[in-house]
């Protein structure tokens, strides 16, 4: 993982391990670097990471991770993990270590991305579709004691890689027929913001 001005220029190498680092993302408050590894050989894991390659820290060890997204204040982080064959979403609390499962239901959910405002999470799933290959997207809400999750987007084309802008509105990517070979994926931003309501 290496940092860099916003013009390429003066490039600093923040890891330097033998290991696979990749998907860096900044913390809300710029004050870390969050990253998945394979360098603690059991499968990609996350880690954080000072900005100046300092205090580098694994949390969540007992999970292998395949997507993470900051909360927008910088305490908690959303990521995607294999629970026994399936791939659910959960909640780190940094400063509590607590984990919280929220999603359970023996379907592929994944790509997860925290709304700006922090009250809820969108993510991909195969839950509504009879191909396990076609993701669909979802909304699940936050509250302390009871989440629910709604249908966002729903079609026969395939729906990956949320992304919010912080006005709301939402960015994907959107594979059309996915049946037929040689398929491609583009890039949609919603025209509205997105609520949960």
């Amino acid at each position: 993982v290496y940092k860099m001005n916003s013009d390429g220029s003066d490039q600093t190498n923040i890891t330097n391990d033998s290991a696979d680092d990749g998907w860096p993302t900044w913390s809300p408050n710029g004050d870390k670097i969050m990253f998945l590894s394979d360098r603690a050989g059991i499968g990609r894991q996350v880690y954080l990471i000072d900005t100046d390659g300092q205090d580098i820290e694994r949390i969540a060890e007992d999970y292998i991770v395949a997507h993470a997204a900051w909360s927008p204040d910088a305490k908690s982080i959303v990521f995607a993990s294999d629970e026994d064959g399936d791939r659910e979403i959960y909640i780190l609390n940094l400063e509590t270590k607590e984990i919280t499962q929220i999603t359970d239901n023996g379907y592929y959910d994944d790509y997860p991305a925290w709304h700006p405002d922090g009250k809820y999470i969108v993510f991909a799933s195969d839950r509504k579709s009879d191909n396990s290959n076609i993701l669909d997207l979802f909304i699940a809400n936050i509250p302390e004691k009871e989440k629910v999750i709604k249908e966002l987007i729903i079609s026969r084309d395939e729906e990956r890689d949320p992304a919010w802008v912080p006005d709301g509105r939402l960015v994907l990517t959107i594979g059309e027929n996915y049946a037929q070979k040689n398929n491609t994926r583009e890039i949609y931003i919603s025209e509205e913001e997105i609520n949960f309501e």
